[in-house]
């Protein structure tokens, strides 16, 4: 914990130029009994204590975190060190001490001092911006959140145009039938003997008449019978053409629903991003402190495989950063029923540490615990994979079914953890090593045939509805509600997204196991009212489609259009939103310019009176 956090650079040269005997200061401080009562009972007689990190950078927002031998962090200000300091290495400290010349070698010497040799990682932390890094996020999700929007205006409009489409076959069916109650029963015979006839001639031409041409023979000949006839044909075949098309727009409904889902993974996933990178920000500036909450009974041990190692897990062909967790599946549905099937819930609850339920696997002792060991105590991976496009699927394997998969041989997990946390790791997808999260230990993990895939795996304490809200795709929300753990933000989540999703695929399901067969039976007795065999519907059918084709394609690409300028049009606005906001800054900073300008001039002008 705290080696992403940037140092407090003001604080950091000022420990280094006074030459403040860090290591007295810290016994004092382990020794003072105003500290170990303030505690709050988590530092113990006995323990030492060493500087984690430093944030701030101005006086009052110093702040130094501390940790003692079994781990707990302790927040201190620069200013309450003055009891630790003499007079004059306090006022060094404060007031920025002798006035030496910073050069590189001071600033590194201090990092060194700060951080204990976590150098590289706090220097490429401060390289980085927050406002760049947060606002780029952000961007992403609006502009995923654009596209999103548009689509559903499109499931819109397709359900709309597919009830309108309902409206006009049902008249179309009523008015053909109206037609067909002026035609005798003579006639419809007659009709009969000269349908056959067309539908002989047609397949007689081997490809030479056309369907259309086909159609337009039959419509003539019926309608030379008996002007109702045609007029029939014309309200059928006008149904038939609508179904066609009916079917088409279905299917574009489903394709959009598809969509629809994928956009809402992205956005959930860039979400969870721009949390973690919030709370990264808001760490380094202000000291972390470690919960003391109830609501902290978990501490997933799992590791991450980076995005480079090719792994493909869930089979779209989209290789992704791969993120395992350990859980136990007792009852082997693959899912966590309760927060104790996490590996190490139940020893962390009760004080203990959790990293021992892992380590107990090692039953033959040889300091690796094995696919077998980790099989035999009912032991799952839960997958999590995130896709380059943000997209995040997540789901259990047994042992074995994950090194299948992954081909790199038997998982090797050392039953050793890290005395110190190694500064290499990589937490839990979302984990922010906050007030929600906290780093508690590292190991190393790997595969017995591939050292290159060997990584730094983690044991991480995690408040619950953290844990609900990243890893609530493979778990039982109602088995978790009944044993007490607050679900209410994944259930509202999901049941709001659900709902909007839910009347779009109730409807298509609708339309296509109800209303679309129940219509096609009212135009295929239609169609036999008029005496037309089943081959000859079916040529009608197939041109139906095939202008249904024509028609799809174009409300689709109209779609696509106006989708692209519902995009452009909230992109324009937002960037105009945003040259204004910049606008309204600078008119407010040469404002203030302007009163301090003023100021200065007054005060100028008071002390040549003065003099």
């Amino acid at each position: 914990m705290g080696t992403n956090l940037n140092l407090g650079d003001a604080l950091k040269k000022r420990l280094f130029e006074s030459n403040v005997n860090l290591s007295d200061v810290l016994k004092k401080i382990a020794s003072d009994a105003g500290f170990i009562s303030s505690a709050g009972g988590k530092f113990a007689e006995g323990e030492s204590l060493e500087v984690l990190f430093v944030s701030g950078g101005t006086n009052n927002a110093d702040t130094i975190v501390l940790k003692d031998t079994s781990g707990d962090n302790y927040s201190i200000s620069a200013q309450s060190l003055q009891g630790f300091l003499s007079d004059d290495e306090y006022n060094a400290l404060i007031n920025g001490g002798a006035n030496k010349t910073e050069d590189a070698s001071a600033t590194k010497g201090a990092t060194e001092i700060v951080l204990d040799g976590a150098v590289e990682e706090v220097e490429k932390t401060e390289a980085t911006s927050e406002t760049k890094d947060t606002s780029a996020i952000q961007d992403e999700i609006d502009a995923l959140e654009t596209q999103r929007e548009a689509n559903q205006k499109s499931m819109e409009t397709l359900k709309d145009q597919i009830e309108d489409l309902k409206e006009q076959i049902e008249q179309s069916i009523q008015d053909a039938l109206a037609a067909m109650e002026e035609i005798e029963e003579e006639q419809k015979k007659k009709a009969e003997e000269v349908v056959a006839e067309e539908l002989k001639k047609f397949q007689e031409s081997n490809g030479a008449m056309s369907q259309d041409e086909f159609s337009s023979n039959v419509k003539s000949a019926l309608a030379a019978i008996n002007p109702s006839m045609g007029e029939a044909l014309t309200y059928i075949m006008s149904a038939d053409n609508n179904m066609a098309l009916m079917s088409n727009l279905l299917n574009q409904l489903s394709q959009k629903i598809d969509i629809d889902k994928q956009l809402g993974d992205q956005i959930d996933g860039k979400e969870q991003e721009l949390e973690a990178a919030k709370a990264a920000a808001e760490a380094a500036k202000s000291a972390a402190s470690s919960s003391s909450s109830s609501c902290r009974p978990c501490d997933p041990i799992g590791a991450n495989f980076g995005e480079n190692l090719g792994f493909d897990l869930d089979g779209d062909g989209d290789a992704g950063q791969i993120q395992i967790d350990f859980f136990y599946d007792e009852d082997g549905d693959g899912k966590i029923n309760s927060m104790n099937d996490f590996v190490g819930a139940k020893s962390d609850a009760s004080g203990a540490d959790g990293w021992d339920e892992m380590s107990a696997m090692d039953v033959d002792g040889d300091g690796t615990i094995s696919d077998d060991e980790l099989a035999n105590n009912n032991v799952k991976v839960m997958i999590t994979e995130v896709d380059d496009d943000g997209t995040k699927s997540q789901r259990a394997l047994s042992i074995e079914e994950f090194t299948e998969q992954v081909g790199k041989g038997d998982l090797e997990i050392s039953t050793q953890k890290h005395d110190e946390i190694n500064n290499n790791v990589v937490g839990p997808f979302g984990f922010s090593d906050n007030d929600s999260n906290q780093m508690l230990g590292t190991f190393d993990i790997g595969f017995s045939e591939d050292d290159s895939v060997d990584t730094i795996g983690y044991q991480t304490l995690d408040d619950q509805n953290w844990l609900v809200e990243n890893y609530s795709d493979n778990m039982d929300i109602e088995s978790l509600k009944a044993e007490g753990v607050d679900v209410s933000a994944v259930e509202s989540a999901n049941a709001e997204e659900a709902g909007e999703l839910s009347q779009f695929e109730e409807f298509v399901k609708q339309y296509q196991d109800e209303v679309m067969p129940q219509l096609q039976t009212e135009i295929n007795d239609a169609y036999a009212q008029l005496g037309l065999t089943q081959e000859s519907i079916s040529i009608f059918k197939d041109l139906a489609e095939a202008t249904a084709e024509l028609e799809g394609t174009k409300i689709a690409n109209k779609l696509e259009e106006q989708e692209k300028q519902a995009t452009q049009k909230a992109e324009e606005q937002e960037e105009q939103a945003d040259e204004a906001e910049e606008a309204a800054e600078e008119q407010q900073t040469q404002q203030v310019d302007a009163h301090e300008e003023a100021e200065q001039e007054i005060l100028e002008e008071k002390k040549l009176e003065d003099e």
